[in-house]
């Protein structure tokens, strides 16, 4: 199997040269770093150390099995976003915003500006992605790719009230912090289906479009890649195209047929 010096991750993340003291959530995946020197820890302790001493750290803690359990506690249940994710939400001075689906957990200055707003949507206003839009967030992988490490433009198709996803309520129950209930319904943006056809979007597209606008810096360390974006600027230029085109990359399939 392979090792990774935690050096390694450090060097190759100094390399993206990422803006210090910013607002910064992190996609991550580590497999492909094999047994990764001082686990997920020294990640976290790198991380920090790369992004500057007055940054806030942001890491996502997706929750979709809700859509089978309906019920979520944000002190308990588990982020199924990878072993880093679950290990930076059981730090003690990690905050977790709340939503059973897209919650995140964050730790540093701007932390509850970010995990405090409460909204029934993902990416809706006040929700914490519409929040680190505000703040000129950056959007970094580590080790993952462009599906799954660019979660933010779901917010420009919630905001572009896009034909082919519509707005699906989830009734359940759903717990703070503190173990109180929260009074509301969540909601997700969830794509358009029918028994005989279903919308999919082509991410590829998506990423040779954005790439083309220099919407990413990407670097990349034992095939994996690390990649840093704008998120405003990147979601600005998404919103602006799939306003114009809302079925650019986005296409009706029949069930049985693969894509």
């Amino acid at each position: 199997m392979r090792r990774t010096p935690i050096i390694d991750i450090h060097d190759t993340l100094s390399a993206l040269d990422i803006p210090q003291d910013r607002v910064v959530v992190v996609h991550s995946s580590l497999l492909k770093f094999g047994l990764l020197e001082g686990g997920a820890a020294a990640v976290v302790d790198v991380l920090r150390d790369v992004l500057g001493p007055e940054a806030t750290l942001v890491m996502p803690t997706f929750t979709f099995a809700f859509t089978e359990s309906r019920v979520w506690h944000a002190a308990e249940s588990v982020s199924e976003t990878g072993a880093l994710t679950e290990y930076y939400r059981k730090l003690p001075e990690t905050r977790r915003s709340i939503h059973p689906f897209h919650s995140v957990c964050a730790s540093g200055p701007l932390a509850d500006d970010i995990v405090l707003g409460l909204c029934p949507t993902s990416f809706g206003a006040g929700s914490a992605y519409d929040r680190m839009y505000d703040l000129d967030a950056i959007n970094l992988f580590v080790g993952t790719e462009f599906i799954g490490g660019a979660t933010f433009l779901h917010m420009g198709e919630e905001r572009a009230n896009v034909p082919y996803r519509s707005m699906k309520a989830f009734p359940g129950d759903v717990f703070d912090g503190a173990g109180a209930p929260v009074d509301m319904q969540f909601e997700m943006y969830v794509r358009s289906m029918t028994d005989e056809y279903e919308y999919n979007t082509d991410w590829g597209a998506w990423w040779d479009e954005l790439q083309a606008e220099k919407c990413f810096k990407v670097v990349s360390y034992a095939g994996a890649m690390f990649c840093m974006s704008e998120i405003k600027r990147t979601l600005d230029i998404f919103k602006t195209k799939i306003e114009a085109d809302p079925f650019r990359h986005s296409h009706a399939y029949p069930c049985n047929q693969s894509h």
